[in-house]
């Protein structure tokens, strides 16, 4: 998938009132500095109906960002959809939270976390 297409999916999956999981690589996105010592990319969970709320959640056709909770601290996180490997419903019901790729780039690094 392309970056626009990554948008629109991101966009459908929001509308469904569950979270989302973006995986992508951090070295091309705005993170907390311990994140970018991963040697694989990483997942962050963005959403309206957030555990803790997520009051600057934004979807533009550029990127999806927001400000996220870390071990009790709040950064603002903001992933280019050009960086994005891939994304998925993350369910409430465990069987749900199975990696089960919803959109990915074409040539993404694998399918899903290790």
């Amino acid at each position: 998938m392309n970056t626009s297409e990554l948008y629109r999916k991101a966009l459908q999956l929001l509308a469904t009132g569950h979270m989302m999981r973006v995986t992508f690589d951090q070295r091309l996105a705005n993170v907390p500095s311990f994140c970018l010592d991963q040697l694989t990319p990483i997942s962050l969970d963005f959403g309206r109906q957030a555990p803790t709320p997520i009051d600057d959640l934004e979807v533009t056709a550029e990127a999806i960002s927001g400000t996220l909770r870390f071990a009790g601290a709040y950064h603002y996180c903001s992933v280019p959809w050009s960086a994005v490997y891939a994304i998925q419903l993350v369910g409430l019901a465990p069987a749900e939270r199975d990696w089960t790729p919803f959109a990915s780039k074409e040539g993404g690094k694998g399918d899903g976390p290790n």
